[in-house]
């Protein structure tokens, strides 16, 4: 699930697949206690994509998701896009 960022959630300790970032935290939409199995994210260091597993370690999100929701979910793509976007937009300005 992609929604508007609306507070921060602890999630166990993990690293991105992506770039090692440890990860601590998400952001979620105000309906959601905590995030679940599944659920997309985007590492806030390098951008990357990423899904919620099992004890919710995250894991790069598989490029076969990623075409999935592309063709059958567009507009949870167009939000993964957009935060995309703007973890590279605030990694940019940090520098």
């Amino acid at each position: 699930m992609v929604a508007a960022i609306g507070r921060t959630i602890r999630t166990p300790e993990n690293l991105c697949p992506h770039c090692g970032y440890k990860l601590d935290a998400c952001s979620v939409p105000f309906s959601l206690d905590s995030p679940s199995v599944g659920d997309l994210s985007v590492c806030i260091d390098c951008a990357g994509l990423l899904q919620f597993g099992k004890g919710l370690v995250v894991q790069a999100l598989a490029q076969d998701v990623i075409l999935d929701l592309m063709l059958t979910d567009p507009s949870t793509y167009a939000q993964l896009m957009q935060f995309q976007a703007a973890a590279l937009a605030a990694k940019e300005g940090d520098r």
